[in-house]
């Protein structure tokens, strides 16, 4: 077993053990009143199995309102979540916070499938449901995670899922995507092996200049939804939950789409590949050849792989425009500082 995977479902034993005993969710659900509950409703059918979910909404959702979808995801499938009181709990409170809430049942050997089936009936139900089916979040836990991510960052993600939040677990991840923001919330009082998984596997995130943000709960446990009952407990789950609402909405997903290119660039040469980060560049040089941020990056890439004259070109350009400091352009200035200098290769033609 992998070890991220092992760390993940040691961890998560807990969880299901003691989930209908739990206490109540630590965030004020609101009153029964103000959210329409659906139970039991088929979203597809298998073999003569009847896939169910469980669908809540606001009740003050105006006639015509196209809500954003959340899916408490199931991604282990087999083992019925609906009932637990951190996922009925989670979907009322995200209720309030202008969502239409989803706690899926899947079959353990087709998850995905399941999951893209739940975000075809979306589409195929929508006016009657009143949500916007490509407005998804996914929101997966625990050993949840460890199928969840893995998925939700490869290109079989669907284009709907546009943004996520997982919640003290990891996945195995090779190369994040640059075009789903991610919250990724740890428990300070989880297991050790666990949470190191999350540091490793989140700073590899930041390194690729992936849009991830990661939100330590340092006193939190695993399951901390219903097991720490306390305001810093109800201050993650807010947070949590206008993460997703603002990153759903076309204002946010619009300056997330502007500048996606060029966080891409910057992260592959993080990375170190510098030829993609050149050709990345490239791509924006001729609608940005008057910024000198940008014109520094594209040289600083083309320097790393090793197209010197290109680079000198950017250079030379920044000096001509102006506005970048000495030791921006690799000159030492006068006085005691002491810095490293970008070195600059002599042109080779």
């Amino acid at each position: 077993m992998k070890p991220l995977l092992r760390f993940a479902l040691s961890a998560a034993v807990v969880l299901p053990a003691f989930a209908q005993q739990l206490p109540q969710f630590a965030y004020p659900s609101p009153p029964e009143a103000q959210v329409i509950h659906r139970k039991d409703i088929v979203y597809r059918t298998v073999a003569g199995r009847d896939i169910q979910m469980d669908f809540y909404r606001p009740a003050s959702a105006v006639a015509g309102a196209k809500l954003p979808v959340l899916v408490f995801s199931n991604f282990i499938g087999g083992n019925p979540q609906r009932e637990w009181n951190i996922y009925t709990g989670w979907a009322r409170v995200a209720t309030a916070f202008g969502f239409a809430a989803i706690n899926p049942d899947s079959r353990n050997d087709a998850t995905e499938e399941d999951f893209l089936a739940l975000l075809a009936y979306l589409h195929e139900h929508a006016a009657e449901l009143r949500v916007d089916p490509d407005r998804v979040a996914v929101y997966a836990a625990s050993a949840h995670v460890s199928t969840a991510l893995p998925f939700l960052q490869s290109s079989r993600r669907p284009a709907a899922v546009k943004a996520a939040t997982m919640y003290y677990g990891v996945g195995n991840v090779e190369q994040f995507r640059s075009d789903l923001p991610l919250l990724w919330v740890r428990a300070g009082l989880d297991r050790p092996g666990l949470n190191q998984a999350i540091g490793d596997l989140a700073g590899k995130a930041i390194r690729q200049n992936a849009p991830v943000t990661l939100l330590n709960h340092v006193s939190g446990y695993h399951g901390f939804e219903v097991l720490n009952n306390d305001e810093t407990s109800r201050a993650v789950i807010e947070q949590t939950l206008r993460f997703l609402a603002k990153a759903l909405t076309p204002e946010y997903q619009a300056a997330f789409a502007a500048g996606r290119l060029e966080a891409e660039a910057s992260g592959a040469s993080l990375a170190g590949d510098h030829a993609r980060a050149a050709s990345l560049y490239a791509e924006m040089a001729k609608d940005r050849g008057n910024d000198i941020r940008f014109l520094m990056s594209y040289g600083e890439a083309l320097l790393g792989a090793k197209r010197y004259r290109e680079a000198r070109a950017q250079f030379d350009r920044v000096k001509e425009i102006g506005g970048a400091g000495p030791r921006d352009l690799g000159f030492r200035p006068p006085g005691p500082a002491r810095w490293m200098a970008i070195p600059m290769p002599r042109s080779r033609g």
